[in-house]
């Protein structure tokens, strides 16, 4: 508790020394229920579309342990959030440049350590990334899957929290999970949804009212669809080479409805006071422990 009481001193320090530089970064926490829905590709390739829209991304790994934000941009890391945890290195040091000048804070791929972080750790970790606040105009952060503590922690702190479906039953199913995590125990009232890998909109609309139906029948959540994202052949393409499809097929149908999320995000009116990043990390020190 000492430790926590420290950490939230030093963020509330750092927020007020910087709190003449104007409004803070957007924070978009890309979240599922289940793996294999296309989560980590849908945040890497958001988060081109959103540097190409002229703002400064960054992209931070939050699956801590399994860190595979870094096959999506073809890149190896040489040095990974468990560098600044040991003191080898900066925060900043530890920032890679990905495709079209997006920054990546990457975690530590197939780490048993990082993927189990003592709460000290993780508050020390938080409050090393909040350092990086008025750097950048949007920080998407790719979730692990399901409904682990700091995943929810994560979603429910973020300016806007968006869950990742699939049409299968199991994906809308896991979907609920983490929507009734986030409501019901963390207090979230928005959260936005993205179908992906559908045949139509007719099939994204569906899904999204699947969901919607259960959520509306137990939970106090308001859900908004954020658009959807097509089947592409080319996403597999690009993910075997190593390169977001936003890039490699840029007039495909994922990458154009990509483009519209992106839009879809900056463009709401619910959000247009950002918390920023200082903000962010001390509401996760707050919540954490809660999610579960």
């Amino acid at each position: 508790m000492r430790h926590q009481a420290q950490t939230l001193r030093r963020l509330a320090a750092v927020r007020q020394a910087r709190s003449a530089e104007g409004q803070g970064c957007r924070v978009v926490a890309v979240t599922s229920g289940k793996g294999g829905v296309g989560k980590t590709n849908v945040a890497g390739n958001l988060a081109v579309a959103l540097t190409q829209r002229g703002l400064r991304v960054l992209v931070v790994d939050g699956d801590l342990g399994m860190a595979d934000l870094n096959l999506v941009y073809g890149i190896a890391p040489r040095l990974t959030l468990l560098d600044v945890l040991a003191g080898r290195c900066t925060i900043s040091e530890v920032l890679a440049r990905g495709p079209a000048g997006v920054y990546v804070l990457p975690a530590c791929a197939a780490s048993f350590r990082m993927a189990n972080l003592s709460d000290t750790e993780l508050q020390q970790m938080w409050a090393a990334i909040a350092q990086l606040e008025g750097a950048f105009d949007i920080m998407v952060i790719d979730t692990g899957a399901g409904i682990g503590a700091t995943s929810m922690t994560f979603a429910a702190a973020a300016d806007q929290p968006v869950l990742v479906v699939t049409p299968e039953p199991s994906s809308i199913a896991d979907g609920y999970a983490v929507a009734k995590v986030l409501s019901s125990r963390l207090g979230v009232k928005r959260l936005w949804v993205l179908p992906n890998q559908v045949s139509s909109a007719r099939e994204a609309h569906h899904t999204f009212r699947r969901l919607a139906t259960l959520v509306g029948r137990f939970l106090d959540l308001s859900l908004v669809q954020l658009g959807h994202v097509p089947m592409d052949q080319a996403v597999a393409a690009a993910v075997r080479a190593g390169r977001p499809f936003q890039l490699d097929a840029p007039d495909g149908p994922a990458a154009r409805g990509l483009r519209g999320v992106a839009q879809r995000l900056c463009s709401d009116s619910s959000t247009q006071a950002r918390s920023g990043m200082v903000l962010f990390f001390h509401r996760c020190i707050e919540m954490h422990g809660g999610a579960v």
